[in-house]
C-alpha cells in the first residue's frame, strides 16, 4: 500500500498545508495572503483601539453611576437622620407645653375660687413638673407687674423682674393663651443661655393676671443633639426661625459659625429656607465650615425652630473613592493585557503568513487528493490530484458553488460527523466513503481529515485517496464470509450475529421479537429426480419471495440445503406481536406454495419449463428476552417446525414461551413435590376449634410445605398439582398416618384424650377402591381412637355416585370414624343427599361468616345452615371467625362451635399445645 505523503507541522501543531496558486508561488501567490495580512493587521488595531476606548467608556460611566448612587444614599441618610431630630425635640416642645398648660389652668382655677393664689401649693406643682421633665431646668411665675414671684431657684430677698422681656409683652398683650418660645436669651436668674417658654394666665374677668415659663438651657439641646454621632464630617445643627444657631454637634464654640445666635449659612440653605417648604434636601459645594457635602432641612412642627444635617464628601464618598481607584487599576491593567495580547497576535500573524506562503509548495506535489475547506463546508483550495480523480478542471472545481460541491459528497452524514469530529479533536481523523465525479461515476475513496487555521479562521484539510479496487476485493470477501453465494441471502454466520443483535435491542427496548425457521416439503424428491441444478433454482426463487414477505429491517437467511431462517424485529407487544409474526409466518406459507416456473434444461436432458409446486413447513417463536440464548431460541422453533410437519406439512406451528415456561416450572415443582415426603418437608399445622364456652375440642390439621430452597409454599400453590399428577394419594395417606399418631400421643395424656382432630379428604383419593381399608388400616397401626377422628368432605363428592360414596362413609362410620361436610352451601347442596349421608357434622363456609354482620344475605344462609343441622339432628361449626361479634352473632343464630383466626391460627403442632395448655391454667 502507498504510504501517506510525510507532512511538516508548524509551530502551532497544523499541518503546513498552505493555499498556492495554480501557476506557483510567484508574486501573485505572495501578494494574496500578503494583503490578506494586511487587512487583518488594520483589523486587529482597530480592534484593540475599539475594545480599550469601550473599557474607558464603560468603567467612565460605571464610576458616574456608582457616585449618584452613594449621593443618593447619602442624601436618603441625612434626611432620615433629620426627621429622627425633629421627633425628638417637637417630643420635648409638646412635653414642656404640657406642664405649662396645666400650670395655667391649675392657677386660673385658684384664682376663679377667690382665695388668690395658693403659693405653697403652686410650689409643689411647680416642684413636680420641674422633677419629671429633664428637659425644663426651671418653672416660674411672674405677676402682672412682671416679677417673678414663685418656682425654681426663686430668692424672694432678690426679686428679679422680667416686665422688659419680649415674651411678657407679648403675652400681656395678646387676647388668648398662646405658647411663646423665645430666641436664645441671658438668662437673668442661671446666668447663661437659654430658651424660654411661656403662657399667661388670667383673672377670673379676663384681665392679664401674670405668666407661667419654663427656661431650657441650650445645654439640653446640645446633648439632644450629640446623640446623633454621624462621623467626623457629619453636623447636625438646630437654629431659631431666624436661623440662629441654637446648638450644633460637634460644637464650633472657638469658630463664629459656632456661637449662639450666629446666622451664617450657605446659599443653598437659604434658597430651600426661603422657599417656605417643611423639609428638603439640598447639595452645598462649600457650607460655612468650608465643607463640600449633601444637607437636610426639616422644620420643627411644634416651635419656630429648624434643623439642619449635613454629611460631608469626605466621608460618604470615601467607599466609592475606593471603587474609583479599583476601577482606574483595573481599566489600566486591561489597557496592558490587551495591548500585549495584540502584540502577540501580530507576530503569530507574521509567523503564519509565512508558513502559508512556504506551504504552498507541498500542496502542488502530492499524489493523494487533497482539498482545504472552512467550517460552512465551502471548497476552498483543491489539487490537481483530487481534480484528476473527479474529472474536474482546477478552475470548474474551484468554480463550484457550495451546493454543487456538497452534491460531490452524497454519503454527507458521514463526512460532516468526521470533520465535526477532527474541528474538535487534535489528532486527523479518516473515513471511507464514496465522491460523484463529474460524469457521474462513483469514486471509492479514503479521506483522512485534519485541521488548522489560516488567517485566524478554523480550515478542514482532507487528503484522499482512490480506494475502489481495495473496497471492491473487501467487499468480495465479506460477501463470501457473510451472505450464501446460491441466494445472496445472508449465511449462518450473519444471521447469527443479526439474531443476537436482535436479542439485545428486545432486551434493551422491551418490544418483541420472532424467529421462524422455514423448511421445504419433500424437497430432497425434486432433488434426486430433477436434479441439483434444477433444486438450486427453487432455493433462489424461494429466497426472492421470502425477502418480498419482509420489512426493510427484518432478516431473511438460508441456513443450508432446503433450511431457511426469518427474524422479525421491533414487533408490538406480547398479544400483538404473536399475531404479527403469525400474519408474517401465513404469508410466507402462501407465497411459497404459489407455483414455481423452472427450468428443466438445468438439470435434464429434455429440457423446457414446467411447473412446480412446493409447500412448507414453518416453526415460529417469539422472544423478547436476553437472558435466553440463540440455541434456545433454535430449539423452541425447530420443535414448533416439526410440530407442523407432524401436523401435515404445508402448516405454521407457533412455539409460545410462556406456555413452556409454565410446563417448565410445573415440571419443576412436580418434580420437587414427589421428594416432599421422602424428604420430610411436608408438615402438618393445626387450628383450634372451640365450643360455645370457647374451649377447644379439637383442631383442624391443615398441609404445609417447607422447601429447602422456595421457602414455604402455599397450599393452593401444591395441591392442586398433586391433584393432578396423583401425587395427592401418598400425601393424602401420609396426612391421615401423621394425624392418627398425634391422636395416639394425645390419648397417653389424660387432658388431651377428649381432642379430635379433622383431616380433609380430596374426591380422588376417596374414590379410591380401596380408601376404607386404607384408612382403617392406618387407624389400626397407629393405635388412633377412631372416635377422635373426623373426615371433612367437600360436595362436590356427592354429585356422582352416590351409593358408593354413601356405603364407603356408614363403613367408616361403623367404626366411629365421623364425617364433616365443608364448605356447606357453596356448591351442589341438596337435602336428598344429606338425609342420606352419615355426616356428624355441618360446616358454614367463612365466605358467610365474613360479611354476615354487614351482609343480610350471608346472615340468612348462616342461620339457615344452622336451622338446617339443627332439624337433621347435625352439629354445626363455622369457619373463619374472626372476630368477637361474628362468634357473638353466631351464638346468637345457635351456632355451638367456631373455628378462626379470632381463636387461633394455623400453626405447628408446638404452638397449638401451648395454646391448649394456657387454656387448661
Amino acid at each position: 500500500m502507498q504510504e501517506w505523503p510525510h507532512r511538516k507541522r508548524n509551530a502551532w501543531g497544523a499541518p503546513n498545508i498552505g493555499i498556492y496558486n495554480h501557476q506557483g508561488a510567484g508574486p501573485q501567490a505572495i501578494d494574496r495572503p500578503m494583503s490578506r495580512t494586511r487587512s487583518i493587521r488594520t483589523l486587529l488595531i482597530a480592534v484593540l483601539l475599539g475594545v480599550n476606548l469601550l473599557a474607558v467608556v464603560a468603567s467612565a460611566y460605571w464610576l458616574n453611576q456608582s457616585q449618584q448612587q452613594y449621593t443618593q444614599r447619602a442624601e436618603s441618610n441625612t434626611r432620615n437622620i433629620a426627621s429622627a431630630v425633629e421627633r425628638n425635640v417637637s417630643s420635648s416642645v409638646g412635653k414642656i407645653d404640657f406642664a405649662l398648660t396645666h400650670l395655667v389652668d391649675d392657677i386660673e382655677l385658684q384664682l376663679a375660687r377667690g382665695h388668690g393664689l395658693d403659693a405653697s401649693g403652686a410650689h409643689d406643682i411647680f416642684e413636680n413638673f420641674h422633677g419629671r421633665l429633664p428637659e425644663i431646668e426651671g418653672l416660674r411665675l411672674a405677676n402682672e407687674r412682671g416679677q417673678v414671684v414663685l418656682g425654681n431657684g426663686v430668692d424672694s430677698s432678690k426679686p428679679v423682674s422680667i416686665a422688659d422681656r419680649d415674651y411678657f409683652v407679648a403675652l400681656r398683650q395678646s387676647d388668648g393663651h398662646p405658647l411663646w418660645i423665645t430666641k436664645p436669651v441671658w438668662g437673668r436668674l442661671v446666668q447663661h443661655d437659654i430658651i424660654i417658654f411661656a403662657r399667661r394666665f388670667n383673672r377670673p374677668d379676663g384681665a392679664f393676671a401674670g405668666v407661667v415659663f419654663a427656661t431650657v438651657s441650650l445645654d439640653y439641646f446640645q446633648q439632644l443633639l450629640a446623640r446623633f454621632d454621624l462621623g467626623p464630617g457629619a453636623t447636625v445643627i438646630l437654629r431659631d426661625q431666624d436661623l440662629g444657631l441654637i446648638a450644633r454637634n460637634p460644637p464650633l464654640t472657638d469658630q463664629p459659625v459656632g456661637q449662639v445666635g450666629n446666622r451664617l449659612v450657605s446659599p443653598e440653605f437659604q434658597a430651600v429656607f426661603a422657599s417656605g417648604v417643611d423639609a428638603g434636601s439640598f447639595y452645598t459645594p462649600l457650607s460655612p465650615e468650608r465643607q463640600e457635602g449633601v444637607f437636610a432641612f426639616q422644620r420643627v412642627s411644634n416651635a419656630p425652630m429648624l434643623i439642619n444635617v449635613g454629611l460631608g464628601s469626605s466621608d460618604y464618598l470615601a467607599g466609592w473613592r475606593e471603587e474609583r481607584n479599583k476601577t482606574y487599576a483595573g481599566a489600566a491593567a486591561f489597557i496592558v493585557v490587551t495591548l500585549a495580547l495584540g502584540l502577540l497576535l501580530w507576530r503569530m500573524l507574521a509567523i503564519t503568513t509565512q508558513e502559508a506562503l512556504r506551504n504552498r509548495v507541498y500542496l502542488r506535489n502530492a499524489s493523494d487528493g487533497i482539498q482545504i475547506t472552512d467550517t460552512s463546508g465551502r471548497l476552498v483550495e483543491a489539487n490537481d490530484s483530487l481534480c484528476a480523480m473527479l474529472g474536474y478542471t482546477r478552475q470548474e472545481l474551484l468554480g463550484l458553488d457550495q451546493r454543487l460541491w456538497l452534491a460531490c459528497w452524497p454519503e454527507r452524514t458521514a463526512r460532516n460527523a468526521i470533520l465535526l469530529q477532527t474541528s474538535l479533536d487534535s489528532e486527523p481523523r479518516s473515513i471511507e466513503t464514496t465522491l460523484l465525479g463529474k460524469a457521474g461515476q462513483r469514486v471509492d475513496v479514503e479521506v483522512r481529515c485534519s485541521h488548522f487555521y489560516l488567517s485566524g479562521k478554523l480550515h478542514l484539510h482532507a487528503s484522499i485517496r482512490d480506494i475502489g479496487e481495495r473496497r471492491a476485493n473487501a467487499e468480495k470477501i465479506e460477501r463470501l464470509a457473510f451472505y450464501d453465494p446460491l441466494t445472496n441471502l445472508p449465511n449462518r454466520r450473519l444471521m447469527l450475529e443479526r439474531l443476537n443483535r436482535a436479542l439485545v435491542g428486545c432486551g434493551r427496548h422491551q418490544h418483541h421479537c420472532a424467529l421462524m425457521l422455514i423448511d421445504l416439503d419433500n424437497f430432497k424428491v425434486l432433488n434426486d429426480t430433477l436434479g441439483h441444478g434444477v433444486g438450486d433454482q427453487l432455493l433462489v426463487e424461494v429466497a426472492t419471495r421470502l425477502q418480498s414477505c419482509i420489512r426493510l429491517g427484518d432478516t431473511a437467511a438460508r441456513m443450508g440445503g432446503d433450511e431457511f431462517v426469518v427474524i422479525l424485529e421491533e414487533l408490538d407487544e406480547s398479544a400483538l406481536a404473536a399475531s404479527q409474526a403469525e400474519g408474517v409466518a401465513e404469508k410466507i406459507r402462501l407465497l411459497l406454495r404459489q407455483p414455481y416456473r423452472l427450468n428443466l434444461a438445468a438439470g435434464t436432458q429434455t429440457g423446457g419449463l414446467r411447473e412446480y409446486k412446493c409447500t412448507s413447513s414453518i416453526g415460529l417463536t417469539l422472544f423478547n428476552d436476553q437472558s435466553v440464548s440463540t440455541d434456545e431460541l433454535f430449539r423452541r422453533s425447530d420443535t414448533a417446525m416439526y410440530q407442523a410437519k407432524a401436523a401435515g406439512r404445508n402448516t405454521v406451528r407457533f412455539f409460545d414461551p410462556a406456555m413452556q415456561a409454565a410446563v417448565d416450572a410445573r415440571a419443576a415443582l412436580e418434580d420437587d413435590l414427589r421428594h416432599a415426603v421422602a424428604n420430610n418437608q411436608l408438615m402438618l399445622y393445626y387450628q383450634p376449634q372451640v365450643d360455645a364456652h370457647d374451649r377447644i375440642l379439637g383442631a383442624e390439621v391443615l398441609l404445609r410445605w417447607r422447601h429447602p430452597q422456595r421457602g414455604m409454599v402455599m397450599p393452593g400453590e401444591f395441591i392442586p398439582l398433586s391433584e393432578d399428577t396423583g401425587l395427592i394419594l401418598p400425601i393424602g395417606a401420609w396426612v391421615l398416618e401423621t394425624a392418627c399418631a398425634q391422636l395416639k400421643a394425645w390419648a397417653a395424656r389424660e387432658d388431651c384424650q377428649h381432642l379430635t382432630i379433622s383431616v380433609n379428604v380430596s374426591a380422588r383419593q376417596f374414590r379410591q377402591s380401596d380408601f376404607v381399608e386404607q384408612v382403617l388400616s392406618i387407624v389400626l397401626a397407629t393405635g388412633a381412637n377412631p372416635h377422635r377422628l373426623k373426615l371433612e368432605l367437600t360436595e362436590s363428592l356427592m354429585v356422582n355416585n352416590l351409593e358408593e360414596t354413601v356405603n364407603k362413609m356408614e363403613a367408616l362410620n361403623d367404626q366411629g370414624i365421623a364425617f364433616s361436610l365443608d364448605d356447606f352451601g357453596t356448591g351442589y347442596s341438596s337435602l336428598s343427599y344429606l338425609q342420606r349421608l352419615p355426616l356428624k357434622q355441618l360446616k358454614i363456609d367463612q365466605s358467610f361468616v365474613r360479611d354476615l354482620l354487614v351482609d343480610s344475605k350471608d346472615a340468612a344462609i348462616a342461620q339457615t345452615v344452622i336451622n338446617l343441622a339443627q332439624n337433621l339432628g347435625l352439629a354445626v361449626i363455622a369457619e373463619g371467625v374472626e372476630t368477637q361479634a361474628q362468634r357473638d352473632f353466631l351464638e346468637r343464630l345457635g351456632c355451638q362451635a367456631y373455628q378462626g383466626y379470632f381463636f387461633g391460627r394455623p400453626g405447628p403442632l408446638q404452638d397449638f399445645e401451648k395454646l391448649l395448655f394456657a387454656e387448661a391454667l
